[in-house]
């Protein structure tokens, strides 16, 4: 669990469980990037939900992410969908195959058809075949909050990818939350960006 601290930056906040996912739904709607830590704490390469941060999937987006956390555009960004949704975006066959991993984000599946430009930061071209994009989503069912978060929104998903700066651990308490939402509000006087929020549940 996080540790709990009393003071937190401008532009940094505490939310309690019932409360943060219109939170970060109004910032979103907004337009501003959203980090999200909540839960338990994560280990390993993957972002899922609890240590994150949340943005509409354009490519413009996952540009300013990376300038936010000092990272290279080498790593893709994965996209959270529902389940309803997923079937709409992604070819059913693959959804099938991976299936129950499809929560996960460890397989790619292909898209039904070539995504929109509003899709393009979590898309990514085949390189044997340019009509082929493909994504390694996170899946979430009714009753989690991302559900909650993205019916909210009317989206047909987010990107979800680590909240932690370039070099930097992954969070774990809420002085590394506010360290590290300080270094991105210190990138942004650089790099001319909207500040991002961050949502701390507790």
């Amino acid at each position: 669990a996080l540790g709990a601290r009393q003071s937190l930056p401008v532009g940094c906040r505490h939310e309690d469980p019932a409360n943060w996912v219109e939170a970060a739904a109004r910032e979103l709607e907004a337009g501003r990037i959203v980090n999200v830590v909540r839960g338990a704490m994560e280990y390993g390469p993957r972002a899922l939900c609890h240590t994150t941060t949340l943005a509409w999937p354009t490519a413009q987006n996952v540009h300013a992410i990376n300038q936010l956390n000092e990272r290279d555009e080498a790593m893709p960004m994965a996209p959270v969908v529902t389940r309803a949704q997923a079937l709409r975006l992604f070819r059913h066959d693959e959804l099938l195959e991976i299936s129950p991993s499809d929560r996960f984000m460890i397989t790619t599946v292909a898209f039904q058809k070539p995504p929109t430009e509003l899709l393009r930061g979590v898309a990514h071209p085949d390189p044997l075949d340019p009509e082929v994009w493909t994504a390694r989503p996170q899946v979430v069912d009714e009753g989690d909050d991302m559900h909650a978060l993205l019916t909210r929104l009317d989206a047909s998903c987010l990107i979800n990818t680590s909240y932690n700066y370039h070099g930097e651990p992954i969070v774990f308490t809420e002085d590394d939350a506010c360290r590290t939402h300080d270094m991105q509000v210190f990138r942004v006087q650089t790099i001319g960006i909207e500040p991002p929020a961050t949502i701390i549940v507790r």
